[in-house]
This record gives C-alpha cells, sequence and structure tokens, in this order.
C-alpha cells in the first residue's frame, strides 16, 4: 500500500467511510480525499522545510533574452549567497526582477562559476506525497483527515478529537525542522565555524553549553 493510500484510507476513515484499494478509485469521497491531502501538502510545504528547500543552485539567464525559468516543481524561491540582497520572485514559471520590474536578469547575475556568471539561489520544491519523509508524511496525513471532515460538514464532535492527533504531528515536524536547521547552521555557517574552531571544536562548545539547563521539548 503506498503512503497516499494510506493517507486516502486515513481520511475515509474519520468520517466513518469504508476504505478504498487504489490511489485512483472511482471513488467520490476518495477522489475528495485525494485533493484534500494534495491541497493540505501544497499549502504545508509552501513554507519551506529541511526536506524541500534545495540550495546551491547557480542558475545562468539565458543569453538572449536574460531570461530564467524555475524548476518545474518549484514553489517559491530563496536569493542566497552573492545574490542575497537582489530581490527576485517566482512568475509564470520564470524568476522575476521585483526591483526593475523584468524577467530580464542579465545585469542581476554577480556571482562566477567557471567563468560563467550566474544568481545563488535555493528553492522551495513541491515534494510528492510518496517522496515525502515519514514524519512530513504523518504531519500532512492528520491535518487533511480533519480537513476532509471539515470540507464534507461532518459534525465537530467525530473530529475535533482528532486534534490532538494533528498537533502532535506538527509539533514533531517542526521539532525536527528545527533540529535540522540547527545541525545546517553549525555546519554550514561561516561565522558559527569559526566560533567553534576558537572554543576548540564542536566538542568543547557542547561542554560550554551544558553549564545551562536543559529545557524539555516534550
Amino acid at each position: 500500500m503506498s503512503e497516499k493510500l494510506n493517507a486516502i484510507n486515513v481520511c475515509l476513515a474519520g468520517v466513518g467511510l469504508a476504505p478504498v484499494s487504489d490511489e485512483n478509485d472511482a471513488d467520490l469521497d476518495a477522489a475528495q480525499a485525494e485533493r484534500t491531502i494534495e491541497r493540505i501538502s501544497k499549502e504545508i510545504q509552501q513554507r519551506g522545510w529541511f526536506f524541500n528547500k534545495e540550495y546551491n543552485w547557480n542558475v545562468v539567464p539565458d543569453s538572449n533574452t536574460g531570461h530564467i525559468v524555475a524548476p518545474t516543481n518549484a514553489l517559491s524561491l530563496i536569493t542566497s549567497g552573492e545574490s542575497r540582497d537582489i530581490r527576485l520572485a517566482l512568475r509564470d514559471g520564470r524568476l522575476y526582477d521585483m526591483v526593475n520590474h523584468t524577467f530580464d536578469l542579465s545585469d542581476l547575475a554577480n556571482y562566477s562559476v567557471g567563468g560563467v556568471m550566474c544568481l545563488q539561489l535555493a528553492f522551495i520544491m513541491l515534494i510528492d506525497f510518496n517522496d515525502l519523509p515519514p514524519i512530513a508524511q504523518t504531519a500532512i496525513k492528520y491535518v487533511a483527515r480533519r480537513q476532509f471532515a471539515q470540507d464534507l460538514e461532518v459534525d465537530e464532535k467525530r473530529w475535533k478529537f482528532q486534534k490532538q492527533d494533528e498537533q502532535d504531528a506538527m509539533n514533531l515536524l517542526q521539532r525536527e525542522e528545527s533540529r535540522n536547521r540547527k545541525h545546517n547552521y553549525l555546519r554550514d555557517n561561516a561565522t558559527a565555524q569559526e566560533f567553534i574552531a576558537r572554543v576548540g571544536g564542536p566538542n568543547a562548545l557542547s561542554n560550554r553549553l551544558s553549564v545551562f539547563p536543559k529545557r524539555n521539548t516534550y
């Protein structure tokens, strides 16, 4: 059973409906559950997480038009590195200059890779539900279960008690995001690396920080 099929059946079970055996089942309720899952998945992924924020994209403007076409599954972008102060947006599948109001980015490429001028970006990507980390699938599944019930205007008493599952799953996802963000900051941030080196490496840093009381994150 695929993870999406499992999520569809969780939505159906949440309102007392029978499960289906295929993601593409013709059952109207199953089809609506799938649409709800896809919608919630996109809404949550748009925030940008450790699993769908891709760094180190060095993109080159087209030599004729100056346009840059974004990856087809890109939801949004973040300028980074040498290009971090350039204001860009994603419009019609292309990168758009928010200051000069143009798709022609020829004059903005300010980072050289092998002698070719490019822009440094990070993209937030839309990942297929079945390819998401389990912790993200669980959060999306439980949010979608509640939203599916609300869309069907099911009696609130039937789904209100399930909101704790949703909250717990989102909290776990946020904790994993924070853990990855902290790890990436210490590993990739030049200032943090210099500080770690001065205090004698990551072990010494851990020892120094250990004098502070640990906070219970559960």
